[in-house]
């Protein structure tokens, strides 16, 4: 089937869990200027969701513009628990594959769907185990009208397993942080320093640093009084 790449949907809650990478996107879009292919986005036939190929359709729109007509697949899908299990095989297989958070993350939600810890196992190509324990890395996030909703957190906060915190912190955590464990950052810190390559008369830098000064030397007084 043809269809217009305006007519594609890049479904908000599917890049929730995957988010679009310009740089990704970038390097396609080069690809396709150079005559090469890619498989063929997926679409949900009554929605016209792109279920594969988001980053595709991306480049494609940037390369092409909207109006530009491609081949897509076309399948329907019994419920949102069965299009998230191809969303999830087809990104565990080429392309831009999955990070660890989205993994956990599309892990909760097939679980909140019912679906057996075997086969999600086997869509990300892990054991049973691991997914258990995705399934416990998780917070809870407290809305602003009392909804609880689990949620992943990335790389380095571990720790945070089952404490319960605000939506708008879990937002910054989601969009912002990189899951990297905060020694390995410290550690990257301590080393620039030393080594003289710290660009103090940029303002951000300073800035920044000087926030740090202040949040550290709080915390570790804080410390040091218990």
């Amino acid at each position: 089937m043809k269809i217009r790449l305006d007519d594609i949907v890049l479904d908000e809650r599917l890049l929730r869990l995957r988010p679009i990478n310009l740089a990704v996107v970038s390097n396609y879009r080069q690809s396709y200027r150079a005559g090469n292919n890619f498989p063929k986005p997926i679409i949900e036939k009554s929605t016209n969701i792109a279920v594969s190929g988001n980053h595709r359709v991306s480049a494609m729109i940037a390369e092409y513009g909207k109006d530009y007509e491609i081949e897509v697949i076309v399948k329907e899908y019994k419920n949102e628990a069965e299009l998230l299990k191809e969303f999830a095989k087809e990104n565990s297989t080429h392309g831009m594959q999955l990070a660890g958070y989205s993994k956990r993350e599309i892990t909760l939600k097939l679980l909140g769907f019912g679906e057996q810890q075997e086969e999600i196992a086997s869509i990300f190509g892990v054991s049973v185990k691991k997914i258990i324990e995705w399934g416990g890395l998780t917070v809870v996030v407290r809305g602003k009208k009392g909804k609880k909703e689990y949620h992943a957190v990335k790389r380095g906060l571990e720790h945070m397993a089952g404490e319960e915190i605000e939506s708008v912190k879990y937002e910054e955590h989601r969009k912002h942080d990189r899951g990297i464990p905060i020694w390995s950052q410290a550690n990257q810190i301590i080393r620039w320093i030393k080594d003289g390559w710290i660009e103090f008369d940029d303002p951000k830098t300073k800035t920044a640093l000087t926030e740090l000064h202040f949040e550290l030397t709080n915390l570790l007084n804080k410390e040091e009084v218990a």
